[in-house]
Formats: C-alpha cells, structure tokens, sequence
C-alpha cells in the first residue's frame, strides 16, 4: 500500500504554523503597487459536457494513463485496459482531457481559437474512449467499437462527434478532417491486455517500487490539491516557512525513491490583489514525463476560498503548457493553452507575472496582481 498520502498528512500536521489569516493578507496587499496596466481578461471555461447523454451503464474510468514515443514518432498510450497508438503527425495538434467517464481528444487549433475567440470549450472535439457494460454504446449516432475489456469486461469503445467541430478556417479545417480521417485507424490499433492469472498466488505479489515521475504526478495532481483545499491555511504556511522541496523531499524519500530533482528548481513567487486575495506560484523543475506540471499555482481569495491551478505538460503539445484547475472534489479541467516558458528568456519573469495574473482572471480576483518579498 503506497504511503503518499499519509505521508502528506503527517508531514503537514508536525508543521504547525502561524494561521494565514485575513489581516495577514490585508498587510500583503498593502505592500502591493497600485495596477499600472489593466490585466487581460481571460473568461472562465470548464470541461465541456459529453456529447450525448451519459447512459447509466457507462463506467467511471481510473485517471491515469502513460505514453511511450516510438522511433517512428507514433506514441502508444496506455490506458487502464488497453493501448490506443496516435500518427506521428497528431504530435502537437491534439491533447487529451480526462473526463468523468473516460478521455476526450481534441484538435488542439480549433479548441483554442474556439476557447480564446467565443471563451466556450469544446472545439475540435475528435473522440472520447469510453467504456460500458452493456450495449447502449450502439444507440450513439457515430462511435468505433474497440472491443470487451479482459478484466472487466466492459465493452470498450470511441464515441465521435455527434456535429462538425473545426474551427472555420480552411487551414484548421484541413487539418481537423485529416486527424478525423485517422480515427478508425487508431480504433484499429486497440491492444486489450491480458486477463489477470487467477492462479497468481496474491501473497506472492510483489508491489513494484514507484518512480519519481509516479510520485511527482500524485503529489501534483492529487496530494497537493486534497491537503490545500482540506486545509488552506496550513499549506500556505507550511510552503512559506519550509519551501515546495521540502514537502517533495520528504515524500519522495518517504516512498522509497530519490528526491531526483533539484532543489533550485523549485522556487516560490508570492502575489497579492487589490481585494487581499493572494496567490502562491511555484515553479517545479521541467517535467520529465506526461502530464507533470511546469508550475502550480495556490490562490487564497479575499472571500477565503481556496482554488488550484496547474500549468501541465502534454507529450502531443511539446511547446505548450496545458493550464488546468482541479476542484475540491478532485474534478479536472482544462481552461485553454499558452506557450511553454522559457526559463533562458530574457524575458521570463515577466512571462511568469503574466500567467499568474491570466490565473487571477480565470479566478475573477479583480485588479491587477504584483509580487510580493
């Protein structure tokens, strides 16, 4: 049984800190320059809703997959059941969204002009694979079948857009009926893996020690999302007094694997608003495997809500961050994609205030946001 999270906990309650409290925030925000420029706003977007009505035999799929890169520039994702292989050529133009039942494919162009010229998600949808146990998949107006999971044996399958989701520019529709014409193709390349061997003796198993990558993932994505909004003031105080690493060390070691990246990598920006509202930005070494972030981003706002922002990486988008939002429930969300920062830039920490206060805006923190210390 994987410690991460009691390690989390146990981590942050031997921390007790000063609370953050309201008038710490007052006093952060005094020290905050007047706004000199209005902040680009960017509108608020969610996942957006499945294509067709959810049938009520369709199955939850674990989140969490792994990519492996081909010679030949095809990657092979691993999914809880299957494998599905994309063309070389989808690399850079699509990216995956976990959804609540399954994964969504999008063209990435036409999901961005979409998002960025009518602020609604949803463009360039390609395909979702989904899973049920019956066979109401067959009632969906366009789907692939993939064929009966062997440990499950839920019928696995694509479900296709039920209307025309390109972009209305001739170069993104080209594109779009090109990667949409590759669809069947990919459904060709299914591989279910074998059934468990009842015989395997449970006693005898032995648990395969974690990576630091599957660690870094959990502790970005799961860890760190549950303890902030379980208890924001705790995590706000114990970054400020003891620094990101700190926490990744300790859970790494704690799990058996090597803290493996370095410690100034990580690094700590501190903003304030107008309204109090604070925001933590932290920088994490580059990620080494899909779906680590570049960055994460705690916001306090002056009502005390907490809310979670990530910058991730996805293998498709090389020179993308993919900025995301994870609720208190665990539920994910993609709000659009910006370049990949370049930490050589001259003009980096300019691009790093920039995205932070992009994440003010998505949060509806009015104002503008300085730094802080």
């Amino acid at each position: 049984m994987k410690k991460l999270l009691s390690v989390v906990a146990a981590f942050s309650m031997s921390l007790m800190l000063v609370p953050f409290s309201a008038a710490a925030s007052e006093s952060i925000a005094e020290d905050a320059v007047s706004a000199a420029e209005e902040v680009v706003s960017v509108a608020e977007t969610a996942v957006p809703a499945a294509e067709d009505a959810v049938s009520e035999t369709d199955s939850f799929l674990s989140f969490g997959y792994y990519d492996d890169l081909l010679e030949d520039g095809r990657v092979v994702y691993y999914f809880d059941e299957l494998s599905l292989t994309l063309p070389a050529d989808w690399r850079g133009n699509v990216f995956i969204i976990p959804t609540k039942y399954g994964y969504s494919f999008y063209q990435r162009a036409s999901y961005d002009r979409y998002l960025k010229e009518h602020g609604s998600a949803g463009g360039g949808f390609l395909f979702e694979l989904k899973a049920c146990s019956d066979d109401s998949y067959t009632d969906l107006p366009q789907y692939e079948y993939l064929g009966v999971g062997q440990r499950s044996g839920l019928n696995y399958y694509l479900q296709l857009p039920s209307d025309y989701r390109a972009y209305n520019d001739p170069a993104i529709r080209e594109s779009y009926d090109r990667m949409f014409s590759q669809v069947s193709d990919i459904a060709e390349t299914a591989s279910f893996y074998p059934a468990w061997d009842t015989d395997y003796a449970a006693e005898d198993a032995v648990e395969a020690p974690w990576t630091a990558a599957e660690i870094r993932y959990s502790f970005e994505q799961r860890m760190l999302p549950h303890y902030f909004y379980d208890n924001p003031v705790n995590m706000l105080n114990t970054i400020d007094n003891f620094g990101m690493y700190a926490l990744w060390e300790s859970v790494s070691t704690e799990n058996g694997a090597d803290p493996a990246y370095p410690a100034e990598d990580y690094r700590e920006h501190w903003y304030a608003a107008p309204d109090t509202s604070v925001i933590l930005q932290v920088e994490l070494p580059d990620p080494d495997a899909n779906l680590l972030c570049y960055r994460i981003y705690f916001v306090y706002t002056a009502e005390g809500t907490p809310c979670y922002f990530t910058a991730e990486s996805e293998l498709f988008a090389p020179d993308s961050a993919i900025i995301c939002t994870k609720d208190s429930d665990g539920t994910h969300m993609v709000c659009g994609t910006m370049p990949k920062l370049d930490r050589t830039s001259e003009t980096y920490e300019e691009d790093l205030a920039d995205e932070a206060a992009i994440i003010a805006a998505l949060t509806g923190i009015d104002g503008e946001i300085m730094p802080v210390g």
